[in-house]
């Protein structure tokens, strides 16, 4: 058995001085579509590229059904998010009104404003993924 010759990696950094041309190579077509890495077509450099187009269109017959699953645990937290926040930001309210120890409302403002925060940041986190298509 006799060993390979040669070995190329191909990345970002191997394919960007290729990208640029008019006709993408197979390989440069390809590897773009992988190293982009982004869920919409409008994101990747070459769009306008038929063979990127094409690629991501047989990723999306493939994935559909995953970006519909996606999709209702997206709803689902975006309903469990403001649910807790309303939540949290009654009982804060309530908190105020209710107790008259200053340290016990004191004490329990913080944990709930930790709660609110920590949604918050959550929220931020993952609003911002992009959307397939």
């Amino acid at each position: 058995m006799a060993g390979a010759k040669s070995c190329f990696l191909i990345n970002k950094e191997s394919i960007l001085n290729f990208v640029n041309e008019t006709s993408l190579e197979p390989l440069v077509t390809l590897a773009h579509f992988f190293v982009e890495q982004q869920l919409s077509l409008l994101h990747i450099k070459r769009h306008d590229d038929a063979a990127v187009q094409l690629l991501y269109s047989i990723a999306k017959l493939i994935f559909e059904g995953e970006i519909v699953a996606d999709k209702d645990k997206d709803d689902a937290l975006e309903e469990i998010y403001t649910e807790s926040y309303n939540q949290l930001t009654m009982a804060k309210g309530l908190l105020a009104e209710d107790v008259s120890n200053d340290t016990a409302r004191k004490r329990t403002i913080d944990c709930l404003d930790s709660g609110i925060k920590f949604i918050n940041d959550f929220k931020k986190e993952t609003q911002d993924q992009p959307v397939f298509f």
